[in-house]
């Protein structure tokens, strides 16, 4: 699926590639999350790491197709532990970076990070891993990047006309004629003043937020309460690539 013919979404993959930037985009990667859990007496199956890189590796399959990929942008929550920082996710952090510059892409592949708010500390790491690290924002063409956990400079939006988020892993849950309940990740998407794409957590283990159950003033980000998230659509990926109806219409 292709939004304004330059921003594509594909099957099973939370992740987007936008064409005009040649650029992978993801977000909520938390990790080093079984490790931290560990460390918290829960002991989890290491999958998130494996789960990731699986997701990438796809989608840079489809898109050698077609066109080529210069950038990896992520959206804040690379890690996991907000107020420090654990072995396993630098462990893990190396590893991404090294798995995606030495076995998907190539050396020249640039990385950057948009910090979200369980960012701390990886600014100690960028230098090495040859990280680009924004504090909260970034614009790069008409695209205004930000993890969600803060508002959005108001002079950087006014230079954009896409807006791309984090942060609250959307989700939709769904019933069934007999009562049962499916929670499924999805993006969302809409036109209000600018164009605005929430991206969902491509961490294995976030299953989401409500969206569609929570109301307004119970959302994570502070951008998300402002505006009329009632009037965005929910677009689910899971063995293809569905588009629901409006958030107001999905409420129960």
């Amino acid at each position: 699926m292709e939004i304004k013919g330059d921003v594509v979404i594909f099957k099973d993959s939370y992740l987007i590639y936008i064409k005009s930037l040649s650029a992978i985009v993801l977000a909520d990667l938390h990790l080093g999350y079984e490790g931290v859990a560990a460390k918290n007496g829960v002991f989890l199956p290491k999958l998130n790491l494996k789960y990731i890189i699986e997701q990438i590796e796809n989608v840079v399959r489809e898109v050698s197709k077609e066109g080529n990929i210069k950038r990896i942008i992520v959206v804040g929550d690379i890690k996991n532990e907000f107020d420090e920082v654990d072995d396993s996710e630098i462990d893990e952090l190396y590893s991404f970076v090294n798995y995606v510059r030495n076995e998907i892409l190539n050396e020249n592949v640039e990385i950057i990070l948009i910090k979200g708010n369980h960012d701390n500390y990886v600014d100690a790491f960028a230098k090495e891993l040859r990280l680009k690290v924004y504090r909260q924002e970034f614009l790069m063409m008409n695209y205004l990047f930000f993890h969600g956990e803060e508002m959005p400079s108001e002079e950087l939006m006014r230079n954009a006309d896409f807006l791309i988020m984090a942060h609250e892993h959307p989700a939709i849950v769904l019933y069934s004629e007999t009562g049962s309940k499916i929670k499924v990740k999805c993006f969302l998407y809409g036109k209000l003043d600018k164009e605005i794409l929430v991206l969902p957590a491509i961490c294995y283990y976030a299953s989401g937020t409500e969206i569609n159950l929570l109301p307004k003033e119970e959302l994570l980000s502070p951008f998300l309460r402002k505006i009329d998230i009632d009037e965005m659509v929910a677009i689910s990926v899971e063995g293809e690539v569905l588009v629901f109806p409006k958030i107001k219409y999905l409420r129960y």
